[in-house]
């Protein structure tokens, strides 16, 4: 287990594994058959044309109006109070880090273009060595294999993706779910609780290590808890 988890989960978290909780390892599957698969779910999948696809049919409803390059702190003071809000960013840059800051990771990406057919042979490959200062790397045209003009094609294109520290400026990816950040989100979410017009929502907003579908849940659930029974209208 030290050859597959040490070196991944130090590159991953800038932390020994000693000092994460045990469920960022119980996330692995241990198996002892030849199902290679991560996912052990009956149905898997991405959207068809992709998450982007996906997200524009969504924001082009006429009902939707989008704000690009727009800060919510910038716009804060122009929402009504009776307004509900729904806040996907990090919890605890939206009180204004009042508690202290919660640990985050960030990430950053390489992208090389290939002259060949087949870089990797799978979509996804985890890199555990220490050596090795990417943790894995995406080759695209394996999630689509059945469009074969894509997938034959003499070019691939990969991106190989780099842990690391999350500061001011950056895109913050993953919660560090450490005892000291869990006790910090308490403080945050018992504010959060004496408004009742405010929701918090995704990763950053639930400060939770989600896949998307169970991030996708979440959001279904929220609407079924918040707004079916008309709590938020």
């Amino acid at each position: 287990m030290k050859k597959f988890i040490r070196g991944y989960t130090l590159k991953q978290w800038n932390k020994s594994p000693e000092l994460l909780p045990a469920e960022i390892i119980t996330r692995l599957p241990v198996r002892a058959d030849f199902n290679n698969d991560y996912f052990t779910d009956p149905y898997q999948g991405v959207p068809l044309n992709g998450y982007a696809d996906l997200f524009s049919n969504i924001l082009s409803n006429k009902n939707i109006t989008v704000c690009l390059n727009t800060d919510f702190a910038h716009i804060r003071s122009q929402i009504s109070t009776e307004s509900c809000v729904i806040y996907t960013g990090m919890i605890d840059e939206y009180f204004d880090y009042c508690f202290g800051a919660l640990e985050w990771r960030s990430l950053r990406f390489e992208w090389e273009t290939h002259t060949v057919q087949d870089y990797q042979g799978n979509s996804v490959i985890n890199y555990a060595d220490e050596n090795i200062p990417y943790t894995r790397i995406h080759e695209f045209k394996h999630y689509h294999p059945e469009r074969t003009a894509v997938f034959n094609s003499p070019k691939t294109v990969i991106c190989k993706e780099f842990s690391e520290e999350w500061n001011a400026g950056k895109e913050a990816y993953y919660p560090v779910n450490t005892a000291k950040n869990q006790s910090l989100l308490q403080e945050y979410q018992k504010k959060a609780n004496n408004m009742p017009k405010l929701i918090f929502g995704g990763r950053l907003g639930c400060y939770r290590y989600w896949d998307m579908d169970k991030a996708i849940a979440g959001a279904l659930e929220c609407f079924e808890n918040n707004f079916l029974k008309g709590d938020m209208l």
